[in-house]
Formats: structure tokens, sequence, C-alpha cells
């Protein structure tokens, strides 16, 4: 299968090093629109980033005195397609969804047969198979705990998990690895690849009836577990690799510009998300 070469440092006890090559303080943002027959949807997809191919990612989570929070923060629900969860191996039928990964930017199986990363949540992911999550607004998590987190079944060795390394996708020059953003505000350009970033989540609102001069954002908190230069990074040991801060949503196009839009090129099923 290919990319196995790619990732093969990943697992070879490369020497650790003093500096860190995932970024392990901040997550990028990949906001566009999505106009589905009457209705439009602002879709943000959140990634973290390494400088280097051969770095793998194991989970986000929330620690103590750190709670991982996933909340839309003007309370616009999170959309999910008919019948889909917050599981990625429930893909839905549409260009826009809402739903959490690791790694995986094509949902279920790629095209080179890679096994499901059978994404698991830990117990404070309340509501991750849950269908009518669009009644909320954020990710839930219990009253007590440390919010939302999840990891891949799979593991985080890319001998079994592909996936988990962050130069899966490089050099792909398909829409996977095109970002789709229209306004550049979450530190990814406009159709730039997305090289050694790894896929986190996908949020979806519906701003049919929001006008241009409406702004959405979306505060991300959590905690990461990644190997970054060959060595163990976790965020429940070491601040430097946990994430606080404000993503935007894509920009509301003035009236008359939005008839532009439309599913072409943003694919169909997760599969080509």
């Amino acid at each position: 299968m290919r990319h196995f070469a790619l990732v093969a440092a990943a697992t070879s006890g490369i020497a650790a090093s003093a500096s860190a090559t995932v970024v392990g303080n901040q997550a990028f943002g990949d906001a566009y629109l999505v106009v589905d027959g009457a209705r439009t949807y602002s879709v943000l997809d959140v990634y973290i980033k390494s400088n280097s191919a051969n770095d793998t990612f194991s989970s986000v989570f929330g620690v103590a005195n750190y709670k991982a929070e996933w909340t839309q923060v003007q309370g616009r629900d999170f959309k999910h397609t008919a019948g889909t969860s917050w599981n990625p191996d429930s893909p839905g039928a549409a260009a826009w969804d809402s739903f959490v990964t690791a790694g995986m930017r094509v949902q279920t199986v790629d095209s080179d047969g890679a096994t499901p990363i059978a994404l698991t949540a830990d117990p404070g992911f309340s509501n991750f198979n849950s269908t009518s999550a669009s009644s909320n607004n954020q990710l839930r998590g219990p009253a007590s705990g440390n919010g939302p987190g999840w990891f891949p079944g799979a593991g985080a060795n890319p001998a079994t998990n592909p996936f988990a390394s962050f130069g899966y996708y490089n050099g792909l020059t398909t829409a996977v690895n095109t970002a789709k953003n229209n306004d550049g505000a979450n530190g990814i350009a406009a159709g730039s690849s997305l090289d050694n970033m790894a896929m986190i989540g996908r949020f979806t609102i519906d701003v049919t009836d929001a006008s241009a001069s409406d702004v959405f954002t979306m505060k991300v908190k959590f905690a990461m577990a990644v190997r970054s230069n060959g060595s163990i990074a976790t965020g429940s040991t070491n601040p430097n690799f946990r994430v606080d801060q404000v993503l935007t949503f894509a920009a509301i196009p003035a009236p008359g510009a939005i008839a532009l839009l439309g599913l072409a090129g943003l694919g169909g099923r997760r599969r080509v998300a």
C-alpha cells in the first residue's frame, strides 16, 4: 500500500530531539461554504500540523483543569446529514456534515483499501454515536470529567493505521489534499496544500438565514497526544501540546453571490471529504 515507505521511520526508533516538529499549541481551520438545495452551510475542517511527515498523531482529549471544549460560540447548532453522528464511520451523502476523526480526510476506507480507523470516543464524549446531536452547539461531555476526546481504535502506529502519519496524504494533488478555504482566517491559505496536516474534525452550521455582516466562530480547547520528532508528546503533562483558541467559520457572501456556490468540486460522500 502506498505511503508506507514514507511513514516507516515514524516507528523505527528515531532519536529524540529537543525541538518538536508538531505544532503543539495551535489548531488550523479550512473554512468554506456548501450550498445544498435551498440551504447554505458553513463548514469548518479542523487540523493539527507537523513539520515532519514522519510524525504520528494519537488522540485529542481533555485533562484535569483543562477540560476539552468544542463550542460554536454564537449558539448555532452543529448539523449532521441524515442518519449520521460524530462517528466518521457513518458517512453521509452530502458534501457537508459534522464529525470527528483522527488523521483521515477520506472517511471509512480510502481508495487504496486502507482499513478504517475505528474511531473510539473516550468517557467524556457522551453523544459520540447520537444521530440527534444537531440539537447542540457543542460536543457534550458529562457534568464532571475532562470533556470529549477520541482516538483511533486501529492505533497510532502507521503499520496498522496509515492515517496516523502526518504525511499520509502528502504529494496528492486531488481535492482531499487541497484547502477549500475562502478567507484564510485560520492559518490555512485558500487552495494551499494540506501536507503534514492531520484532520481532527469537521463542524458544520446552517447559515441560510445569516447576513453578510454575521461572523460565526468556534472555541476549540483540547490536549493532544502525538509522536513529535521521535518523542512522545502529550498535553496531559506538557502544556505546550494544548490548544485553546477561536476559529472562524467562512464569511457569508453578499446577496446574489451565494448563487455562484454549489456542490461542484466539494465532493459527495464523506469518503471524498
